[in-house]
C-alpha cells in the first residue's frame, strides 16, 4: 500500500485516510471485523516519515531531541455494517539525547520500521452503526468519537 502523504494532508488526515485505506483492503464476511491503523509522529507540523536507513533515523531523532511534538494514531474498524475510524494525537516530551546514542539506539535493531516502533497511542473501538445509519468521525485532541447522524 502507498502511504505517500498527499498535497498539502494534514498527518491526522492522512493517518485516517491511511487506516481506512487498510481497513477496507479486505473483503469483509457477515461477521467478520477488520481493522486498520496508521501512525505518523508530527513535528513543526511535518509528519516524520518511516527513516530510509541510519543517517536518515539519526536525523528524526536529533530533530526530535529536547523538543515536544506529537503522535497521531489513526484506526478504522470495518464490518458488513460500515466503518468507522477515529483518531488519537498524544503530545509527547522528547528528552535530550546526543547523536551517539541516536546512532546506537538505531543499531539496536528496534527502529528500522519506524522511529517510534515501541510507542503506542491509546485507542477505543467504538460500536459500529447500524446497517442502515449514516455516520461521521468526529476529531478532538485527545480520541475521536463516531455519532451518528
Amino acid at each position: 500500500m502507498d502511504e505517500t502523504p498527499r498535497p498539502d494532508e494534514a498527518a491526522e488526515d492522512m493517518v485516517l485516510r491511511l487506516a481506512r485505506e487498510k481497513a477496507l483492503a479486505l473483503d469483509v464476511g457477515e461477521t467478520d471485523v477488520v481493522i486498520g491503523a496508521d501512525t505518523a509522529v508530527v513535528v513543526d507540523h511535518i509528519a516524520l516519515g518511516k527513516p530510509r536507513d541510519e543517517e536518515d533515523a539519526v536525523s528524526m531523532l536529533m530533530r526530535l531531541s529536547g523538543r515536544r511534538h506529537s503522535v497521531v494514531t489513526g484506526v478504522a474498524v470495518r464490518a458488513a455494517s460500515g466503518i468507522q475510524a477515529v483518531l488519537s494525537a498524544t503530545n509527547v516530551q522528547f528528552r535530550d539525547i546526543g547523536q551517539d546514542e541516536a546512532r546506537a539506539y538505531w543499531q539496536s535493531g528496534e527502529p528500522h520500521d519506524h522511529v517510534f516502533r515501541g510507542f503506542a497511542s491509546l485507542w477505543r473501538l467504538v460500536h459500529l452503526p447500524a446497517p442502515d445509519r449514516e455516520f461521521e468521525t468526529e476529531r478532538s485532541e485527545d480520541l475521536s468519537s463516531a455519532r451518528r447522524r
